[in-house]
């Protein structure tokens, strides 16, 4: 079986605990009296596609890893097809915070949610690392009955919430991965450590640019 084997750079990531699954269902319609939802500060969306996510941390010696892409047998050659995940998760809102602070805050959140997308999905798989992973986040949404400036009763969509906090949907593709082995670095491996740091750099003006269009969604 052919196998699709490259070196990386091991990972070495905490993930917070401050991110809860939700199961929120879509209840009864619940009426609301007043002609304006006040408590509606804002509504997030956010679709990335970025490349293998990986980093590392120099601490005693690089340590490098070998990553097999999971394949599919067919026939006499392996498929490696690109899977799908989805989970809902809870999301803090973000109260009197602007500019700078808000985007910061806002880019915090979204590391957690994605952090939590792809455990679940490496649990789904039977995978170490999800290669090449592309979210897209955006608020559950729930129709409720309002009274618009007639007094008539209409209905419109808003963001699910479940004990104080946004229902948020992530929806994730990419390619299941496992670890083969590990061995210890060379100065024959400084070309991993240079294509890297490269990588980082794009990464970063791509971000910039993702920061800049969600500003311009937040406030409403």
């Amino acid at each position: 079986m052919k196998k699709f084997i490259f070196p990386l750079l091991l990972s070495a990531f905490l993930l917070g605990s401050g991110i809860e699954t939700a199961h929120a269902q879509r209840g009864a319609a619940k009426t609301i009296t007043t002609t304006r939802l006040a408590d509606i500060q804002a509504t997030y969306e956010r679709t990335e596609a970025t490349a293998l996510e990986a980093k590392h941390e120099m601490l005693i010696e690089p340590l490098i890893a070998n990553v097999e892409v999971i394949g599919r047998k067919n026939g006499t050659t392996t498929v490696f097809e690109n899977r799908k995940f989805a989970g809902e998760y809870l999301m803090s809102k973000i109260e009197n915070v602007k500019g700078v602070n808000f985007n910061a805050v806002l880019d915090v959140l979204y590391t957690q949610l994605k952090a939590s997308a792809i455990y679940d999905f490496c649990l789904q798989e039977k995978a170490d690392l999800i290669v090449m992973p592309q979210f897209k986040i955006t608020h559950k949404l729930e129709t409720v009955q309002v009274t618009d400036d007639t007094g008539a009763a209409t209905t419109t969509e808003v963001p699910c919430e479940r004990n104080g906090k946004y229902v948020m949907q992530v929806e994730m593709t990419g390619f299941p991965a496992r670890y083969t082995g590990f061995r210890t670095g060379t100065e024959h491996d400084r070309w991993i450590k240079d294509l890297y740091l490269q990588g980082m750099l794009s990464n970063s003006n791509v971000n910039v640019q993702l920061s800049e269009e969600s500003s311009k969604k937040v406030r409403e």
